[in-house]
């Protein structure tokens, strides 16, 4: 979940490096958050290395509600720069593939649209799928970490016909809305709010799917 990867200043001060500078990022409300971060962080999953260039260093638990389990750390798409992941978030697997194992899977696989973008300071991962509409392509961002419904922008949930009030900021919730990604069409319960994007996809709408993310070709395959 990210764009950028975090870590909290706690894990800083265990491995004895310094931040410096400042980054702004945007979350998709619009909320603007400033941070430092450090370079070549080096961590390990599983037993296998890996080095992410930079990292910013802000406080998590500041973001989440009272009781929420303690986590230190955010890691994005951006750690796996030049690699092929195999993402299922219903078995809770990210796995690493080779591109010959690639080759073999996506027989299977359906490629979809999509777009990459590395943020205000170049320092980012995101992910955007496009979504096609009454003959017009949204790019809803790819957000592991939205465990809230689908979410659409207002001017998104206006071109849908889903909403008619004109100047509102405030959520609406939206049921039964038509959502096609590549060759599947769901049928969700959403919400509109006032956003930077055309829309974000949720943790459930994406755990119904297997996504091959090609980080070295930019390119993306589901099932």
């Amino acid at each position: 979940g990210g764009g950028d990867m975090f870590v909290t200043p706690e894990i800083i001060e265990l491995n004895n490096k310094k931040p410096f500078g400042n980054t702004s990022g945007f979350r998709m409300n619009g909320e603007r958050i400033n941070y430092p971060r450090i370079d070549s962080l080096h961590f390990t999953i599983a037993n296998r290395s890996f080095v992410c260039e930079s990292a910013g260093v802000w406080d998590l638990m500041a973001l989440l509600p009272p009781g929420f389990p303690k986590i230190f750390g955010v890691v994005s798409l951006k750690c796996f720069e030049g690699l092929i992941i195999d993402l299922d978030l219903a078995a809770g697997k990210l796995t690493v593939i080779t591109r010959k194992a690639f080759n073999k899977q996506i027989r299977d696989l359906v490629k979809i649209p999509v777009r990459f973008s590395t943020g205000q300071s170049g320092q980012e991962t995101d992910l955007f799928i496009c979504v096609p509409v009454g003959g017009n392509n949204y790019w809803l961002l790819f957000d592991s970490g939205n465990l809230d419904k689908t979410l659409l922008s207002h001017s998104t949930a206006r071109m849908w016909g889903l909403l008619t009030d004109s100047i509102t900021t405030e959520r609406h919730e939206l049921n039964s809305v038509s959502l096609t990604l590549g060759s599947t069409t769901h049928r969700i319960d959403a919400a509109a709010i006032d956003m930077l994007y055309d829309g974000a996809l949720s943790f459930d709408l994406l755990s119904q799917h297997r996504f091959i993310i090609d980080l070295d070709h930019r390119a993306v395959w589901m099932k």
